[in-house]
C-alpha cells in the first residue's frame, strides 16, 4: 500500500516541461470575453498567447472588417462599441456586407479607431456597387 501511495504522490510532484501550446496559422486573433487570444510566430506554426485586456482597463474587440488584420485587439474601454478597427488599419477601406457602401478606418481620438462611411454607391449612380480591390486595404464604388 505504501508503494502505491508513494507512486501516486511522487508522480504528481514531477516537474513539467513548461511548453507553450502551439497553434496555426500565425496571425489569427479572437476574443474570449476580455481576453485576447493570438497565434504568434514567424512561420506557419506559432505559440498561443493570451492578453488580459481588462488588466490594463481595456476591452477585447473584434475588427468589423472580415479581411483586415488584426482580427481582434485590446482597445480603450470608453471607445464607441461596434465597427471597430485598429491603428494598423488607419486609412484602409472596406465594403459593407451588403456591398453598397464604402467605409474607411479613422482615428476617433483617445486611442479609439472606427470604420466611417465615406461613400454610398447608390448616391453616385445607378448600378454601382462597392468592390474591394486587389489590394485588400482598398475599396471603391464601381
Amino acid at each position: 500500500m505504501r508503494v502505491v501511495l508513494f507512486l501516486l504522490l511522487g508522480l504528481t510532484a514531477l516537474p513539467t516541461t513548461g511548453c507553450a501550446p502551439t497553434c496555426e496559422p500565425t496571425g489569427v486573433a479572437y476574443c474570449e470575453g476580455d481576453v485576447l487570444q493570438e497565434c504568434v510566430g514567424d512561420d506557419d506554426k506559432g505559440t498561443s498567447q493570451e492578453t488580459d485586456c481588462a488588466a490594463s482597463g481595456e476591452v477585447c474587440d473584434l475588427n468589423a472588417s472580415t479581411s483586415a488584420t488584426p482580427a481582434a485587439a485590446c482597445r480603450p474601454a470608453d471607445c464607441e462599441e461596434g465597427w471597430a478597427c485598429f491603428p494598423e488599419n488607419l486609412g484602409h477601406r472596406m465594403c459593407s456586407l451588403s456591398g453598397d457602401q464604402v467605409f474607411v478606418c479613422v482615428d476617433e481620438g483617445s486611442g479609439c479607431f472606427g470604420w466611417e462611411l465615406v461613400e454610398d454607391c447608390a448616391d453616385l449612380g445607378e448600378g454601382l456597387s462597392c468592390v474591394e480591390l486587389e489590394d485588400d486595404n482598398s475599396a471603391s464604388c464601381l
